[in-house]
């Protein structure tokens, strides 16, 4: 009911209250109660009675979605080193663990560091059509001003025809690339229209499109995109 109802205030009570029942009336599984419970404090941010939970789930029992669930409590408090311990933890129990991978990558992310691609290129050897490793390479690249690598990274979204968010994204930030580091503004405005196109309400891209055409001194078509 809670996923279903998107986490309105009051499924997260029944959830939670119900997992709480499960336990105090001896249900026989309750490493995945607390799990659920762990999970639902995360989702809440509060991360130190989530980490809690999480723990005694593990006391009943090791399971690599628990370590999992550590690893992003630990990575939201900032405490790096626990998250990545947490994700080889989990990646000891289920070795292809897609999540874990990419967690990984994500927390050297954080930090510009280019060890994310190794991870995020192992999600890649496990589902080749994983948009989110791509996407956030992409995002990688173009933070280290490896604009040819962020180009290609972006560019494999577009291939299999999905138009989502991820490709929305791509689109903006290739406009971005040509726009702010190229200075090359009729690029540019292509890919900001073609985000546009996939989501009309994309106010950064009318804005960015607006400040392309007033970079070219054209002055009507800025000031329609600016009111956009």
């Amino acid at each position: 009911m809670l996923k279903q109802r998107n986490g309105d205030s009051a499924s997260i009570i029944e959830s939670e209250q119900s997992f709480y029942r499960s336990i105090n009336y001896g249900f026989s599984d309750s490493l995945h109660a607390y799990q659920r419970l762990g999970e639902i404090n995360l989702y809440k941010q509060d991360y130190g009675k989530s980490i809690h939970l999480l723990n005694r789930s593990l006391n009943i029992g090791q399971n690599y979605y628990t370590y999992i669930l550590l690893s992003y409590a630990y990575m939201s408090l900032g405490k790096y080193d626990l998250a990545i311990q947490n994700c080889y933890n989990s990646l000891d129990l289920y070795p292809n663990n897609k999540e874990a991978l990419l967690n990984l990558g994500n927390i050297y992310a954080q930090n510009f560091d280019m060890k994310a691609i190794e991870y995020y290129d192992l999600v890649l050897s496990i589902d080749s059509a994983d948009r989110i490793s791509y996407y956030n390479k992409g995002i990688l690249y173009q933070n280290n001003l490896m604009y040819s690598e962020a180009q290609d990274a972006y560019h494999k979204l577009f291939e299999d025809g999905l138009e989502d968010k991820f490709y929305v994204d791509a689109k903006y930030n290739l406009g971005f690339i040509f726009m702010e580091d190229l200075k090359d503004y009729r690029n540019a405005i292509n890919y900001f229209a073609d985000a546009i196109r996939v989501n009309p309400n994309h106010a950064y891209a009318y804005f960015s499109m607006a400040l392309c055409y007033q970079s070219l001194g054209d002055i009507i078509h800025a000031e329609k995109y600016y009111k956009r």
